[in-house]
């Protein structure tokens, strides 16, 4: 054999190996993608398992809670404090998902899922109330998406939120 053909060789089996090695690396990062979906959607979940159970695991705070959705101008100052900085911190969670679904890294479908939950206070005084103060502390474009999520699209207050008065 020449030295010619062995380097023909030597060059083909290199090629194939490049090719091998460029499949393994495409099966990897489809791998790693899959799981980064997968952890970025329980940690979603997992923020909103932890905003239920600090207002549902505290009896003041849930009080307020209900209190501040129904009619946000009986709390107090420092409720009223407590109210907005309570939602302020799930509607943060809401932003963070919205960026999350915009760059791919959390399924429309699980944005589609935590925005039923936002749903629930579409229509309340509370809702209506923290959001006239604080919207101007979020980004245009998800400023844009909750008014259309929150006024533009049909549905009213869970009844959970509704104010019911006694006859």
């Amino acid at each position: 054999m020449k030295l010619s053909e062995a380097a023909s060789w030597a060059e083909i089996v290199s090629a194939v190996g490049l090719i091998v090695s460029l499949v393994y690396v495409g099966v990897q990062v489809t791998d790693n993608t899959s799981a980064t979906r997968s952890e970025t959607a329980s940690h979603a979940n997992s923020e909103f398992i932890g905003f239920y159970n600090m207002v549902s695991g505290n009896a003041e705070l849930a009080e307020i809670w209900l209190r501040g959705i129904r009619n946000p101008e009986n709390l107090t100052d420092i409720e009223a404090v407590r109210f907005v900085f309570v939602l302020h911190t799930v509607m943060l969670q809401f932003q963070n998902n919205f960026y999350l679904v915009e760059e791919g890294t959390l399924d429309p479908r699980m944005l589609d899922a935590i925005n039923s939950t936002l749903g629930t206070i579409r229509g309340t005084p509370g809702f209506e109330y923290y959001w006239t103060n604080r919207k101007s502390l979020f980004f245009p474009e998800y400023q844009t998406y909750i008014e259309t999520l929150m006024y533009e699209r049909e549905g009213e207050a869970n009844a959970l939120y509704r104010d019911v008065k006694s006859a």
